[in-house]
């Protein structure tokens, strides 16, 4: 799973556009929108997650480094 694809952004993506693009996705998946989609809550836990990975410097540098 490669987060910068699950987000769409590039690997260079700015904190701004990881943030911009991870709003953008979470809509079709929000679980106030699908509360009983299990799919779309897992969906929207991997994009949690990725943004975090991301915007992390520390987790984004170790994380491209493996890559």
């Amino acid at each position: 799973l490669n987060h910068y694809e699950l987000l769409g952004v590039d690997k260079k993506a700015t904190e701004q556009e990881i943030g911009r693009a991870f709003r953008q996705k979470s809509m079709d998946c929000h679980p106030d929108k699908f509360p009983n989609d299990a799919a779309k809550a897992a969906e929207m836990k991997a994009l949690s997650q990725a943004k975090t990975m991301l915007l992390d410097p520390a987790q984004r540098e170790t994380y491209d480094k493996s890559l």
